[in-house]
C-alpha cells in the first residue's frame, strides 16, 4: 500500500514543478539539469546505481520551478526512488534514463506542457512496470 500511495502522490506533486521549471529555468538551470541527466545515463551505462542522481535531478527540477515549497515536497517523495530501484531489481533503468531526458529537454526548450507530460509519463510508466513485478503484489 505504501508503494501505491507513493506513486499516487508523485503523480500529484511532480508534474507541476516540471512545468514551472520549463517556464522559469534560466540557461544555467537548464545546463545543470542536462549535466545531471548525463550523470544518470553515465552511471547506467557503467552498470552503477543511479538512485542518488535520480533523486538529485527531481530536487533540481523542483528548485528550478521557483516554488519555495516544491523542493521539500518533491525531496521527501523522491526518497522512494531507491526503494523502487531496489525492489524492481533495477529493471526500469533504461526507461528511466530515457524519460528523464525527455523531461529535461522539455525544460531546456521552455515547454511547460511537454515537461509536465513527460514527467507524468515517466512516473506512470515506472508505476505500471512496478505493479507488474511479483514483489509489488
Amino acid at each position: 500500500q505504501l508503494a501505491r500511495d507513493l506513486w499516487e502522490i508523485r503523480l500529484m506533486v511532480a508534474p507541476p514543478p516540471a512545468a514551472a521549471a520549463a517556464t522559469a529555468a534560466t540557461p544555467r538551470h537548464a545546463e545543470t539539469r542536462l549535466r545531471q541527466s548525463d550523470r544518470m545515463a553515465k552511471k547506467r551505462a557503467g552498470g552503477d546505481d543511479h538512485s542518488a542522481e535520480d533523486v538529485e535531478l527531481h530536487k533540481q527540477i523542483a528548485e528550478a520551478s521557483g516554488n519555495l515549497v516544491a523542493p521539500g515536497i518533491v525531496g521527501i517523495i523522491a526518497t522512494s526512488i531507491p526503494l523502487f530501484v531496489r525492489v524492481s531489481n533495477r529493471g526500469l533503468l533504461d526507461e528511466t534514463i530515457t524519460t528523464h531526458r525527455r523531461v529535461v529537454e522539455a525544460i531546456v526548450r521552455h515547454n511547460p506542457r511537454a515537461a509536465a507530460k513527460a514527467m507524468q509519463e515517466h512516473i506512470e510508466h515506472n508505476r505500471d512496470n512496478f505493479r507488474s513485478l511479483p514483489e509489488a503484489n
